[in-house]
């Protein structure tokens, strides 16, 4: 039996043996409609194992199956699918539960994909304002051609601040002295803040 292109349609759980001892009626009338699934209750179609929950899934040629939670991961489910299914068709939630869970679940993918845009956005107009402040920087650094330079060249272009140690590199890289002194204290000081400005 190939199920490795199946996909969830379902879930449920047996209902326990403390049911049947307790409210045989109730546990019997459970077992019913857990049998309208078309599934084989109790039992792995995968690997013939015995189970309490199962994850219906319909293969390629459109018949349902009931298998094992582990099974399910087995044949290439994901687990986060299998979770939300167990969420969504737990066989003693109703269709208006699982109606609201599913309209919740959009609702709060919505809202985090709006945050992510949000976010994007806003990292995108830090990155552009930053590489406005080091062009001129990175332009040098650039124009240096050691694997050195372009890599610290690299890592201000993509947003990122310098160490202190690095910063001082920068430095002595772009003074014609390759030390501070009076004549350079400004522009080296100035060059020092750019690069470890975060």
């Amino acid at each position: 039996m190939d199920l490795q292109h199946s996909h969830i349609v379902g879930f449920f759980s047996l209902p326990s043996q403390a049911m049947q001892s307790a409210n045989p009626t109730a546990y019997n009338t459970a077992i019913s409609e857990l049998r309208k699934t078309g599934v084989q209750l109790g039992s792995c179609a995968h690997c013939g194992m015995g189970i309490i929950h199962h994850v219906v899934v319909k293969d390629s040629a459109g018949k349902v199956h009931g298998i094992g939670t582990s099974c399910a991961e087995k044949i290439g489910l994901s687990k986060e699918a299998i979770r939300e299914a167990r969420n969504d068709y737990t066989y003693d939630t109703t269709p208006e539960q699982r109606a609201e869970w599913k309209a919740a679940k959009i609702k709060r993918e919505a809202a985090q994909a709006e945050y992510d845009r949000l976010m994007l956005a806003a990292r995108t107009k830090r990155l552009k304002a930053r590489r406005k402040v080091v062009a001129e920087v990175y332009a040098q650094l650039m124009l240096i051609g050691s694997n050195f330079s372009e890599s610290l060249a690299d890592q201000l272009w993509s947003g990122h601040s310098l160490s202190y140690r690095q910063a001082e590199c920068v430095c002595k890289m772009l003074s014609t002295t390759g030390r501070r002194n009076k004549k350079n204290a400004a522009q080296w000081d100035a060059q020092l803040d750019l690069c470890t400005t975060k």
